[in-house]
Protein backbone atom coordinates (compact mmCIF):
# COMPACT_ATOMS: atom_id res chain seq x y z
CA UNK A 1 0.00 0.00 0.00
CA UNK A 2 2.70 2.40 1.13
CA UNK A 3 4.58 1.66 -2.55
CA UNK A 4 1.66 2.72 -4.48
CA UNK A 5 1.36 5.99 -2.46
CA UNK A 6 4.55 6.63 -3.10
CA UNK A 7 4.21 5.89 -6.57
CA UNK A 8 0.77 7.56 -7.20
CA UNK A 9 3.02 11.28 -5.20
CA UNK A 10 5.54 11.05 -7.47
CA UNK A 11 3.51 10.32 -10.27
CA UNK A 12 1.63 13.54 -9.84
CA UNK A 13 4.81 15.31 -8.91
CA UNK A 14 6.23 14.78 -12.32
CA UNK A 15 2.71 15.89 -14.12
CA UNK A 16 2.88 19.21 -11.70
CA UNK A 17 6.35 19.60 -13.10
CA UNK A 18 5.36 19.29 -16.64
CA UNK A 19 2.82 21.45 -16.25
CA UNK A 20 4.46 24.12 -14.79
CA UNK A 21 7.29 23.99 -16.80
CA UNK A 22 5.83 24.95 -20.11
CA UNK A 23 7.87 26.75 -23.02
CA UNK A 24 7.14 29.37 -25.48
CA UNK A 25 8.04 28.18 -29.39
CA UNK A 26 8.70 30.89 -32.00
CA UNK A 27 8.24 30.12 -34.90
CA UNK A 28 9.21 32.77 -38.31
CA UNK A 29 7.47 31.40 -41.47
CA UNK A 30 5.66 32.52 -45.32
CA UNK A 31 1.98 32.34 -45.19
CA UNK A 32 0.74 31.44 -48.46
CA UNK A 33 -2.51 33.08 -49.80
CA UNK A 34 -4.93 30.41 -50.40
CA UNK A 35 -1.68 27.31 -50.56
CA UNK A 36 -1.12 27.20 -46.68
CA UNK A 37 1.52 28.23 -43.81
CA UNK A 38 4.97 27.56 -44.84
CA UNK A 39 6.11 25.35 -41.88
CA UNK A 40 8.79 23.29 -43.83
CA UNK A 41 6.14 22.36 -46.44
CA UNK A 42 6.08 21.41 -49.74
CA UNK A 43 3.47 22.48 -52.27
CA UNK A 44 2.42 21.75 -55.49
CA UNK A 45 1.95 24.76 -57.73
CA UNK A 46 1.36 25.67 -61.57
CA UNK A 47 5.01 26.01 -63.27
CA UNK A 48 5.71 29.76 -63.27
CA UNK A 49 2.26 31.04 -60.99
CA UNK A 50 2.70 33.90 -59.26
CA UNK A 51 1.51 34.28 -55.07
CA UNK A 52 0.80 37.59 -54.07
CA UNK A 53 0.82 38.83 -50.86
CA UNK A 54 2.74 37.06 -49.18
CA UNK A 55 3.39 37.43 -45.44
CA UNK A 56 6.26 36.53 -43.41
CA UNK A 57 4.66 36.02 -40.05
CA UNK A 58 6.02 35.44 -36.59
CA UNK A 59 4.03 33.24 -34.19
CA UNK A 60 4.57 32.66 -30.93
CA UNK A 61 3.18 29.54 -29.02
CA UNK A 62 3.42 29.92 -24.89
CA UNK A 63 1.94 26.50 -22.69
CA UNK A 64 2.19 25.81 -19.15
CA UNK A 65 2.43 28.80 -17.24
CA UNK A 66 5.35 30.85 -18.98
CA UNK A 67 4.07 34.11 -19.69
CA UNK A 68 4.27 35.98 -23.50
CA UNK A 69 6.73 38.32 -24.34
CA UNK A 70 4.53 39.43 -27.15
CA UNK A 71 1.68 40.26 -24.69
CA UNK A 72 3.50 42.60 -22.07
CA UNK A 73 5.26 45.00 -24.86
CA UNK A 74 5.46 45.61 -28.57
CA UNK A 75 8.15 44.26 -31.13
CA UNK A 76 10.50 47.30 -31.54
CA UNK A 77 13.01 45.51 -33.78
CA UNK A 78 13.98 42.69 -35.95
CA UNK A 79 16.23 41.67 -38.84
CA UNK A 80 15.68 38.47 -40.51
CA UNK A 81 16.94 37.38 -43.80
CA UNK A 82 15.00 36.37 -47.17
CA UNK A 83 16.59 33.19 -48.87
CA UNK A 84 15.63 31.38 -52.34
CA UNK A 85 17.52 28.22 -53.18
CA UNK A 86 16.79 26.15 -56.12
CA UNK A 87 15.93 26.55 -60.07
CA UNK A 88 14.17 29.79 -61.14
CA UNK A 89 11.71 30.92 -58.50
CA UNK A 90 11.96 34.24 -57.00
CA UNK A 91 10.65 36.98 -54.53
CA UNK A 92 10.14 40.65 -55.54
CA UNK A 93 7.97 43.58 -54.14
CA UNK A 94 9.16 42.89 -50.63
CA UNK A 95 7.38 45.19 -48.61
CA UNK A 96 8.74 45.37 -44.31
CA UNK A 97 5.83 46.46 -41.57
CA UNK A 98 7.28 49.87 -40.53
CA UNK A 99 3.74 50.11 -38.20
CA UNK A 100 5.40 52.97 -35.22
CA UNK A 101 8.67 53.21 -36.36
CA UNK A 102 10.92 52.39 -39.79
CA UNK A 103 13.09 50.21 -41.92
CA UNK A 104 16.56 49.80 -40.68
CA UNK A 105 19.68 50.56 -42.50
CA UNK A 106 20.03 47.10 -43.39
CA UNK A 107 16.68 46.37 -45.28
CA UNK A 108 16.62 45.15 -48.37
CA UNK A 109 15.21 43.42 -50.63
CA UNK A 110 16.68 40.21 -48.95
CA UNK A 111 16.02 41.14 -45.59
CA UNK A 112 13.06 42.23 -42.99
CA UNK A 113 14.72 45.12 -40.92
CA UNK A 114 12.70 47.67 -38.81
CA UNK A 115 13.18 49.40 -35.21
CA UNK A 116 11.12 51.62 -33.99
CA UNK A 117 11.98 54.19 -30.45
CA UNK A 118 8.53 54.54 -29.09
CA UNK A 119 5.02 52.94 -30.73
CA UNK A 120 6.36 49.60 -32.42
CA UNK A 121 4.36 46.62 -33.66
CA UNK A 122 1.72 45.49 -31.50
CA UNK A 123 1.31 41.45 -31.98
CA UNK A 124 -2.21 40.52 -32.50
CA UNK A 125 -4.79 38.91 -29.68
CA UNK A 126 -3.62 35.85 -27.92
CA UNK A 127 -5.92 32.72 -29.86
CA UNK A 128 -5.23 30.09 -27.19
CA UNK A 129 -2.01 30.48 -26.21
CA UNK A 130 -0.79 31.53 -29.66
CA UNK A 131 0.14 35.44 -30.68
CA UNK A 132 1.34 36.47 -34.09
CA UNK A 133 2.91 40.01 -35.87
CA UNK A 134 4.03 40.40 -39.09
CA UNK A 135 7.18 41.11 -40.25
CA UNK A 136 6.81 42.21 -43.69
CA UNK A 137 5.34 41.07 -47.16
CA UNK A 138 6.30 39.97 -50.57
CA UNK A 139 5.10 38.37 -54.17
CA UNK A 140 6.99 34.91 -54.77
CA UNK A 141 6.65 33.71 -58.49
CA UNK A 142 7.13 30.23 -59.01
CA UNK A 143 9.56 28.13 -60.66
CA UNK A 144 9.17 27.19 -64.32
CA UNK A 145 10.43 24.05 -63.57
CA UNK A 146 11.79 21.63 -60.85
CA UNK A 147 11.69 23.07 -57.23
CA UNK A 148 12.56 26.39 -55.08
CA UNK A 149 12.84 26.52 -51.33
CA UNK A 150 12.20 30.06 -50.15
CA UNK A 151 13.23 30.64 -46.47
CA UNK A 152 13.22 32.92 -43.32
CA UNK A 153 16.87 33.20 -41.98
CA UNK A 154 18.38 33.80 -38.39
CA UNK A 155 20.99 35.89 -39.38
CA UNK A 156 22.58 35.96 -36.59
CA UNK A 157 21.86 32.44 -34.61
CA UNK A 158 24.24 32.41 -31.90
CA UNK A 159 23.17 35.85 -30.76
CA UNK A 160 19.61 37.09 -29.31
CA UNK A 161 18.17 40.37 -30.23
CA UNK A 162 17.62 39.62 -34.38
CA UNK A 163 13.75 40.16 -32.97
CA UNK A 164 13.54 42.39 -29.74
CA UNK A 165 10.79 43.87 -28.16
CA UNK A 166 10.41 47.31 -25.54
CA UNK A 167 10.47 44.73 -22.56
CA UNK A 168 13.98 43.45 -23.91
CA UNK A 169 15.51 46.42 -25.72
CA UNK A 170 17.15 46.27 -29.19
CA UNK A 171 19.92 42.98 -29.45
CA UNK A 172 19.53 42.76 -25.31
CA UNK A 173 17.17 39.97 -24.76
CA UNK A 174 15.53 39.20 -27.60
CA UNK A 175 12.81 36.17 -28.35
CA UNK A 176 15.43 33.77 -29.13
CA UNK A 177 16.35 34.09 -25.25
CA UNK A 178 13.20 34.34 -24.12
CA UNK A 179 12.66 30.76 -25.93
CA UNK A 180 15.57 29.21 -24.66
CA UNK A 181 15.29 30.83 -21.06
CA UNK A 182 11.32 28.75 -20.72
CA UNK A 183 13.29 25.69 -22.63
CA UNK A 184 11.42 26.37 -25.73
CA UNK A 185 12.94 27.08 -29.43
CA UNK A 186 13.08 29.70 -31.90
CA UNK A 187 12.27 28.46 -35.23
CA UNK A 188 12.80 29.83 -38.61
CA UNK A 189 11.11 27.79 -41.17
CA UNK A 190 11.23 27.37 -45.33
CA UNK A 191 9.07 26.21 -48.09
CA UNK A 192 8.93 24.78 -50.93
CA UNK A 193 7.04 25.32 -54.11
CA UNK A 194 7.02 22.20 -56.91
CA UNK A 195 6.25 23.05 -60.16
CA UNK A 196 3.60 20.46 -61.75
CA UNK A 197 2.20 20.95 -65.35
CA UNK A 198 -1.30 21.44 -65.44
CA UNK A 199 -3.11 18.03 -67.19
CA UNK A 200 -3.56 20.02 -70.38
CA UNK A 201 -0.24 20.76 -70.39
CA UNK A 202 0.71 17.28 -69.74
CA UNK A 203 -1.62 15.84 -72.69
CA UNK A 204 -0.12 18.64 -75.58
CA UNK A 205 3.37 16.89 -74.45
CA UNK A 206 1.84 13.92 -74.36
CA UNK A 207 0.83 14.17 -78.17
CA UNK A 208 3.80 15.48 -79.31
CA UNK A 209 6.02 13.06 -78.00
CA UNK A 210 3.93 10.50 -80.03
CA UNK A 211 3.88 12.52 -83.27
CA UNK A 212 7.80 12.50 -82.72
CA UNK A 213 7.80 8.64 -82.42
CA UNK A 214 5.71 7.99 -85.08
CA UNK A 215 7.61 9.88 -87.56
CA UNK A 216 10.86 8.15 -86.48
CA UNK A 217 9.37 4.74 -86.73
CA UNK A 218 8.57 4.97 -90.56
CA UNK A 219 12.07 6.51 -91.06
Amino acid sequence: MMKKLLLLVGLLAVMHGNVAQGEIVYDVYFRLPSIGDGLDSTFSVTPGQSILGVEAVVRETVSGVDTSALAAANVNGFGIDISVVGSDGLTSNKMTNVTGGSAAVSDSPTKFAYFSFAGGIAPGPDVAGVREFILGTLDITAPTVGSTTFSLLDPNPAISGDISTFAAGPGVAGLEAVAAASGGAFRTRSVTLQAVPEPSSMLVLGAASAVVLVRRRRR
